[in-house]
């Protein structure tokens, strides 16, 4: 992984274990084409959001809007890192025949549990788990567009810097 931080690392983790599976690489989609995996990194979200649900009918989001120190009260920077992925559906515009709820399923079937390679500290492997704190899989909004959420946590050590 290229950053050095595990923020990034574990979004990047998080993309990469997506864009493996069948349903995000176009070959379970009727008509071929990838659903569109959209993240920070790629600039105004909610412009990319639109762009992709107004051409395919579906995205996915992944985002990590929280770090929540295990202890805020000892030096150490190990807590939890916690990344959402959306699933964005126009159901009028959606040309790959996948639904929102589906790949939502398959978000939480790819990710719960799955070891992303990034460290966590004490020589162990950050894992991917359903955030205990939410549902599995949340409906957002019941659109245009459709929008399902799959909340996640991991545990990982930030490095101070040197």
């Amino acid at each position: 992984m290229s950053s050095p931080f595990p923020l990034e690392q574990l979004q990047d983790a998080a993309v990469n274990r997506l864009l493996s599976d069948a349903m995000f690489d176009g070959s379970q989609s009727t008509n071929g084409a990838p659903i569109p995996i959209i993240t920070e990194l790629k600039g105004d979200i909610v412009n990319e959001i639109t762009l992709a649900v107004d051409k395919l009918g579906i995205c996915v989001l992944v985002l990590t809007p929280v770090f929540r120190l295990h202890n805020a009260e000892i030096a150490s920077l190990d807590g939890y890192a916690h990344l959402v992925i959306s699933v964005f559906e126009n159901v009028v515009l959606n040309q790959t025949a996948l639904r929102s709820i589906s790949v939502a399923q398959n978000v939480l079937g790819l990710m719960h549990f799955w070891p992303t390679g990034v460290p966590a500290g004490n020589g162990s492997e950050a894992v991917f788990m359903s955030d205990e704190g939410q549902e599995a899989i949340i409906l957002n909004n019941e659109g245009p567009p459709l929008q399902y959420s799959v909340p996640l946590q991991a545990r990982i050590i930030i490095q101070r810097p040197t």
